[in-house]
């Protein structure tokens, strides 16, 4: 069973993403971690938007977040990723979201959506895998 503060720290992530998605259209990485006294607090990078790709911001952020984690800094940490796949010349855009408890327990999900002229439709659950 998933701990509570994974649960915790995916809705919250799902919330934020969904918002900057709704308000811009897209988003870079961003994290949330659970402190030490259970506080919950988003986290993000400073940078120069000219001088560092999303993959290297996403792995500089992973890198800090797990450091935390084990050194006992965080007790769950948590990423989500604006991100879309190609299959058979068809896109899906999808929110994948990477949990990570002091526990070792772990989830890794997406919640699927799709982009019209004037609105964004999400489904209504997270699923393991963005293709089914």
């Amino acid at each position: 069973m998933t701990n509570n503060r994974i649960v915790q720290t995916l809705e919250l992530l799902k919330v934020q993403a969904i918002t900057f998605l709704n308000e811009m259209r897209s988003f870079y990485p961003f994290g949330t971690i659970i402190n030490k006294n259970g506080e919950i607090q988003p986290v993000s990078l400073l940078i120069d938007d000219n001088k560092i790709s999303e993959s290297e911001y996403l792995n500089q952020l992973t890198n800090i977040l797990i450091d935390d984690l084990e050194n006992e800094k965080v007790k769950t940490i948590g990423i989500a990723i604006n991100t879309n796949f190609t299959k058979d010349s068809f896109q899906r855009n999808a929110i994948e979201f990477r949990v990570l408890d002091e526990t070792g327990e772990s989830v890794n999900t997406y919640l699927r959506y799709e982009i019209s002229k004037d609105k964004i439709e999400f489904e209504e659950d997270f699923t393991e895998t963005p293709w089914l």
